[in-house]
């Protein structure tokens, strides 16, 4: 059995979402999830239903927090890349439209007053709706439009801020609108103000716009057609292979990712691609050939680093593995901090550097205080240090959490078996 088979074919696809599930481990969730299985009892489907669309939250959630951090840093290139993730993976429609709200403040407000938001007001489900009458909304009506279109071309990649700064002043409006969640408006404008200079910029958000609002077959076509035309259109090869991902097939798609690598055309965003999709097909080989070519352009994807990582720790590749997973962002988000809570993980789980998993686990636990989970690894950490009286004692408190996850529970009480108490 090959190495993907081992890692996703033993035990139930129930088992081994939940075993996922109980880690925490929310991109590995919405992996096994992608993979068909015919075998499965309605009320099996329903409950991995319920742990997915609980694992997309939660890296939406993640994501949100990080593109706040990133907003507080005036780092607006990363903030946007993480509020369209969270809008990606997000399934919930209050946190939909708290992503999208982002994206809209991202571009509306100034960077002298970038305002701190509170994820979880902005996603409660009585929040009530500014008194704005959208349907009519235009951008005269936006104060200071001028310093936020600025302020829109800023957050965007070189490319795209020249070619959207030469629009005129009714698709500035429209771009304007759809990033600000106003889709029936931006859709009048584009539909109205098209034209063959400005084809691919309005071609693109209207695909983005159809696809936001649930008219796929719409989007999908225009996607295509942007790509055929346009193969360099990075943001539209983005949201392609997010779409993927979310099992939506494109069939031409890893033909054009090819056919890009072949012209030299963003090799890291087509490897990237290209290594995602060899995930979904259990190709190991390919997903690493990939992934690491993807890397060696400077190309990094959180998600595809966590699951390249898993292959090769599975074949052995302790010191590759290692390295990946130092790519991933710290628990201090944009603002910097410790090493990635994943990586402290591998450590613990190979005895490495005990003291780099613990201060990964001490910043998890200071983000997430109501978690066992990281309560556990502090004491397992401190264990394998040999402070068992401390680790030990800790291990029994983690015992007494009420409706603790089982997972969780067999960890405890092997480690505290380990200790010899």
């Amino acid at each position: 059995m090959s190495l993907l088979g081992r890692m996703f074919g033993s035990g139930t696809t129930v088992d081994k979402i939940r075993k996922a599930f109980s880690r925490n481990d929310w991109a590995e969730v919405l992996l096994l999830a992608e993979r068909p299985d015919g075998s499965l009892s309605a009320a099996d489907q329903a409950l991995i239903d319920e742990m997915t669309a609980t694992a997309g939250n939660r890296l939406a959630q993640i994501n949100l927090e990080h593109g706040e951090a990133c907003l507080r840093g005036d780092d607006f290139d990363r903030a946007r890349e993480h509020f369209e993730l969270a809008t990606s993976h997000a399934r919930d429609i209050d946190l939909q439209q708290a992503a999208r709200e982002l994206l809209g403040q991202l571009v509306q407000t100034s960077t002298d007053s970038v305002p701190p938001v509170d994820s979880c007001t902005s996603c409660s489900s009585d929040r009530q709706p500014d008194a704005v009458d959208h349907e009519n909304l235009r951008f005269e009506d936006v104060e200071a439009p001028e310093e936020v279109w600025e302020l829109t071309l800023a957050a965007m990649p070189p490319r795209w801020a020249e070619s959207y700064g030469k629009l005129d002043a009714a698709l500035q409006e429209a771009v304007m609108l759809a990033h600000a969640g106003q889709d029936a408006a931006a859709e009048r404008l584009f539909l109205a103000a098209e034209t063959d200079e400005h084809s691919e910029v309005s071609r693109y958000e209207l695909a983005s716009l159809y696809l936001r609002g649930g008219e796929t077959e719409r989007g999908l076509t225009l996607l295509e057609a942007v790509l055929r035309d346009v193969p360099d259109h990075d943001l539209a090869l983005i949201l392609a292979i997010d779409l993927v991902m979310q099992k939506i097939t494109l069939p031409w798609l890893p033909e054009l990712l090819r056919e890009n690598l072949r012209q030299e055309i963003h090799p890291g965003l087509c490897h990237a691609g290209l290594a995602k999709l060899a995930a979904l097909a259990a190709d190991e080989d390919l997903i690493i050939t990939h992934s690491q070519a993807a890397l060696n352009h400077g190309f990094l994807d959180h998600d595809l680093m966590v699951w390249t990582s898993r292959v090769l720790e599975q074949r052995g590749e302790i010191d590759a593995a290692e390295s990946l997973l130092k790519h991933l962002p710290g628990g201090g988000g944009c603002s910097g901090g410790t090493a990635s809570p994943l990586l402290g993980e591998f450590l613990l789980r190979h005895k490495r550097k005990p003291d780099l998993a613990l201060d990964s686990f001490k910043d998890a636990a200071r983000q997430e205080p109501e978690n066992p989970r990281w309560a556990l690894r502090i004491a397992q950490t401190y264990l394998l240090k040999g402070w068992k009286k401390e680790g030990s004692s800790m291990v029994t408190q983690i015992l007494q959490t009420p409706q603790l996850d089982p997972a969780l529970r067999e960890e405890a009480i092997a480690a505290l078996e380990a200790s010899g108490n």
